[in-house]
């Protein structure tokens, strides 16, 4: 059910949009905040102050308190990417009664990058600042505070499509994981579209034969055995699944083939029908999807039944990968962003 942006009667609201730069936040401002029936959000973003701005979050923080307090209500476009952006927020709007909406755009880190490549000057953001984000990038919940959550998508129409009831990403919550990303339904990876979700068959059967999980190169990861595997291993590969999905089945054998080829390397697989709360934590949305771990860190979590080549290709960039770069690469996004960094956000 597409859901109203504008605010409600009863007092400004405070809009804090979340998701990587260049995934559409400042246009679905434009489009939706900016001009409603209300007499529109006023927009508040660390992007506009002078990059020799000092301060920029106390600045900003300042900007939605005048605004809040004389009624006015307020977008703040940032990538807003965990709770240490967003508390204060939370906390400064309901300091003024305000409602204190979380729009949040769930992330597609490959289209980020191609629109944010294409930008120009300031407003093109240096690639590891975006992967960085994309590591930082947490799901909102109403646990966190806000009053409301709502999904951004685009429409296909150059429009986009609010929805409630945004699934987090926490234990217990399972997410939409029945999706076949690669050639099925027509959806390639990175490209699902939401509508055509197709849920778990509630009563289905469950094969008792051997399935794609079963291996002798491969660990079958669960909540149970998570935490120790990713203790005890510095290079973890996982191939989320389910027994229904042609392309997870496809992609199975080119899996177990590279799982032998590295041997030093730890293959895992999640069955993400039986473990819904770790498919959750991963915020995985659509299969098969494969995700790296090095050092406790992920890395890499991308939908798509990769072909031989390009899994090769793919272990061996993570395998050059510098920890210490990445790890330093992190942190300073971290800085930037609590001092106010750029974060172009539109699309």
């Amino acid at each position: 059910m597409e859901q109203q942006t504008g605010p409600e009667r009863g007092g400004p609201q405070l809009a804090v949009l979340i998701g990587l730069q260049a995934a559409g936040k400042s246009t679905f401002y434009r489009q939706r905040l900016a001009g409603d029936r209300n007499g529109g959000h006023a927009l508040v973003s660390k992007d506009r102050f002078p990059r020799s701005a000092r301060r920029k979050q106390q600045r900003q923080l300042r900007l939605i308190d005048e605004a809040l307090a004389a009624g006015q209500s307020v977008a703040v476009d940032n990538t807003n990417p965990s709770p240490r952006e967003w508390s204060p927020l939370i906390a400064l709007g309901h300091t003024h009664g305000a409602r204190v909406t979380a729009y949040w755009f769930p992330p597609d880190l490959a289209a980020s990058l191609r629109r944010n490549a294409v930008r120009e000057g300031r407003a093109r953001v240096p690639e590891v600042g975006v992967r960085a984000t994309h590591q930082q990038l947490r799901r909102p919940s109403p646990a966190d505070g806000f009053d409301a959550v709502l999904e951004v998508r685009f429409d296909g129409r150059g429009g986009f499509a609010v929805r409630a009831g945004v699934p987090g990403a926490y234990p217990g919550v399972p997410v939409p994981v029945g999706v076949c990303c690669h050639g099925c339904a027509g959806n390639g990876p990175g490209n699902v579209d939401p509508d055509r979700v197709v849920p778990r068959r509630q009563g289905a059967a469950r094969p008792d034969a051997p399935t794609a999980g079963d291996s002798m190169s491969t660990i079958e990861l669960t909540k149970e055995n998570f935490e120790e595997t990713v203790s005890e291993n510095d290079f973890i590969l996982i191939d989320f699944w389910a027994s229904w999905c042609g392309p997870c089945r496809s992609f199975a054998p080119v899996y177990e083939a590279a799982a032998e080829r590295h041997s030093d390397l730890t293959f895992t697989k999640v069955d993400t029908e039986a473990q819904q709360e770790l498919a959750a934590a991963f915020e995985v949305q659509s299969i098969p999807t494969l995700a790296i771990i090095r050092d406790r860190t992920l890395v890499y979590a991308e939908p798509g039944a990769l072909p031989e080549s390009d899994l090769e290709n793919l272990i061996g960039q993570a395998r050059q990968l510098d920890m210490d770069e990445v790890r330093r690469a992190a942190e300073a996004q971290q800085a930037a962003q609590a001092d106010g960094g750029p974060e172009s956000a539109g699309a």
